[in-house]
């Protein structure tokens, strides 16, 4: 009987023991590093692979293509490239994303059994207007793969198909006045967004340890530049580091020492 007894006792000790500290670890991380192929020339960026990146040309993650505000012309497609960066200086930034036009590149987090969310990354613009071009980072908290207010994305696997592209834009807000529908696409990401970072610099910058929301099942990050056709903005190097809960110690001590006291019930 006392045998019988302690054995869940034993089990429960040895679990409390065994369980792996919380620490942090890498849930997100792109640095475009596998990309090989870089098809087409052009004057302002050199060598480049136009489109989303996708995974089976060389992208570690899913990413999402998006429009943000009233543009110029041109496909969400036409104003994203993953580019090769001339001369080899920066082997730490040598092939980058970037994007033009009011648009840019999405991602997408569950963050449901995560803390202590953390965000960072390299950036810089390209002939950039001082006055008014931006590059533009945010997070929204809301699932945009099924919000029918705003006609979000569709199934996305990573390759570039019809679901991997949103035009907020023209889907949400265009109603043929551009004044007022660009006012209501910036209203739209002034009140639903919450914005980490507005700014234009020629120069890489990094940003590290920006705090992203955690227990939350849809966080989606943007990198968008706002204005400029034929003005980029770039990243690279982005990675998100998070703690992953573990499950609580006292549950599993809860359901062995519920069967520790059936156990003794039965033998009494």
């Amino acid at each position: 009987m006392f045998k019988k007894l302690w054995i869940p006792i034993i089990i429960s000790v040895c679990l409390f023991l065994l369980q792996k500290p919380a620490s942090a670890e890498i849930i997100f991380s792109e640095d475009f590093d596998g990309y090989t192929d870089f098809p087409v020339f052009d004057l302002l960026t050199g060598w480049k692979n136009e489109g989303i990146p996708t995974l089976s040309e060389g992208a570690d993650e899913i990413w999402y293509g998006g429009r943000f505000e009233y543009f110029d012309s041109g496909t969400i497609d036409q104003e994203l490239a993953i580019q090769k960066l001339a001369g080899g200086g920066d082997p730490d930034r040598e092939k980058v994303a970037h994007f033009e036009d009011e648009a840019g590149l999405l991602f997408h987090l569950d963050t449901s059994n995560l803390t202590d969310v953390k965000l960072s990354f390299d950036w810089k613009t390209y002939h950039t207007n001082p006055l008014q071009d931006r590059l533009v980072v945010g997070y929204y908290i809301e699932d945009l793969s099924s919000n029918s207010s705003l006609l979000g994305f569709g199934s996305c696997t990573g390759e570039g198909e019809s679901g991997c592209y949103k035009d907020f834009f023209t889907d949400n807000f265009d109603t043929g006045h551009p004044i007022l529908d660009n006012a209501a696409a910036e209203n739209w990401w002034a009140t639903e967004w919450t914005q980490i970072l507005s700014a234009r610099s020629p120069l890489w910058q990094t940003e590290t340890d920006i705090a992203l929301p955690e227990g939350e099942e849809s966080v989606w990050v943007a990198f968008w530049l706002d204005n400029g056709e034929n003005d980029f903005g770039k990243i690279d190097n982005i990675i998100v580091t998070a703690t992953v809960v573990p499950e609580p110690v006292s549950s599993i001590l809860f359901v062995i020492g519920s069967t520790a006291f059936a156990v003794r019930r039965r033998f009494l």
